[in-house]
């Protein structure tokens, strides 16, 4: 099972904060059995008594460091599963009538934390230990061999088969939540990445760029005339004009590039370059894809094209910032009569459009 830190940032909260809940339990649990110490008779005569109390601190101090340290459940599950058990089968052991004063459905809790924290592979070291300790704790108080066998086995299944329910539920959880992150990171219509994706690809794509001392360069591809096509073929056309141009683009950039569709008629590409020549040399390859996807609407594209400059402290910002450049530039191939690529020049700017202040510039 893959481990939380995969998941997005909806699933890991439990798995920050497990650590801390454990840690409250195991304190409470420790100072709560420490009343045996001084209660009754409950535990048994000579050694018992002391390797119980150091159960007890260690429950304690147990605590204390989930507390402080909680990210030792995340790099010791298998081991803290096993101390849990652990803890039972000394309790089971020092206590003058376990079936009576520590029934194995003190295990629940070890069963419970071993189902949430391990996977396929290492659970099954759990279940064993399961049947196994219950033997340990029942045998003194049971004198009849197949009494005891019924027992160990149906206390011992009815914790495991929690275990098993509790797993199941788990990776069913992971799968929901991996299907609801995909969906809410794809655009429903042509099957790309959407903005939410964008934001969260930033900093691998900056960091990217950085190792390799390259630059990050966007292309805003916004397609030509594109409301004069729904106007007259219809709506049904332009959707599946846009999932050609989407195919299209996928399949002109490398593996290794971003293509976003950030709405209505335009898409963004973000690649690592060394210099402004390849980038270029790829929206013209961009446009030639596109004007290849339909020969009914012969459609065509402008782009804008910018690089980054500087060091970026927000990768997110720094992105939508390097989007807005390349927007910039495609304002610009708009002007100068579409179906071609701008790049933006190393000062940031493009000249203003001259038009009349009342005239509107269509995409």
């Amino acid at each position: 099972m893959p481990d939380d830190a995969t998941l997005p940032p909806l699933r890991r909260w439990p798995a920050q904060h497990l650590g801390r809940l454990l840690a409250v339990l195991a304190f409470l649990g420790g100072a709560l059995g420490s009343l045996n110490l001084v209660v009754g008779d409950v535990l048994r005569d000579g050694w018992a008594r002391p390797v119980y109390a150091s159960m007890m601190v260690l429950c304690v101090v147990l605590g204390v460091v989930l507390w402080f340290w909680p990210v030792v459940l995340r790099h010791a599950r298998l081991p803290l599963v096993l101390l849990a058990d652990g803890m039972y089968l000394v309790i089971a052991t020092t206590i003058v009538d376990a079936h009576l004063y520590a029934t194995p459905l003190m295990l629940l809790f070890a069963t419970i934390l071993a189902a949430w924290v391990l996977g396929p592979r290492s659970l099954p070291v759990h279940l064993v230990a399961v049947y196994l300790i219950c033997w340990v704790a029942l045998a003194p108080t049971i004198s009849d061999g197949a009494l005891l066998a019924v027992q160990v086995v149906v206390q011992g299944s009815v914790l495991n088969s929690t275990a098993v329910v509790v797993l199941l539920l788990r990776r069913r959880q992971k799968l929901l939540l991996r299907h609801m992150h995909a969906a809410s990171v794809t655009d429903t219509l042509t099957g790309l990445p959407n903005r939410r994706h964008l934001e969260e690809r930033s900093p691998d794509l900056w960091a990217r760029a950085d190792r390799g001392d390259l630059q990050l360069a966007a292309l805003v591809i916004d397609l030509d005339h594109f409301k004069r096509v729904n106007d007259e073929h219809g709506h049904a056309v332009g959707d599946e004009l846009l999932r050609r141009v989407g195919t299209a683009l996928r399949s002109t950039v490398r593996a290794d590039d971003l293509v976003v569709r950030t709405g209505g008629e335009e898409f963004v590409v973000l690649t690592a370059v060394e210099n402004a020549d390849p980038v270029v040399a790829l929206a013209e390859r961009v446009r030639a894809a596109v004007s290849a996807v339909d020969e009914a609407t012969r459609p065509t594209a402008s782009i804008g094209i910018a690089l980054s400059r500087g060091p970026v402290v927000e990768p997110v910002d720094a992105t939508w910032r390097l989007v807005d450049q390349a927007d910039m530039a495609l304002y610009e191939a708009k002007r100068r009569g579409r179906n071609r690529s701008v790049l933006l020049d190393r000062s940031g700017t493009v000249p203003e459009p001259r038009r009349e202040p009342d005239q509107q510039l269509s995409r």
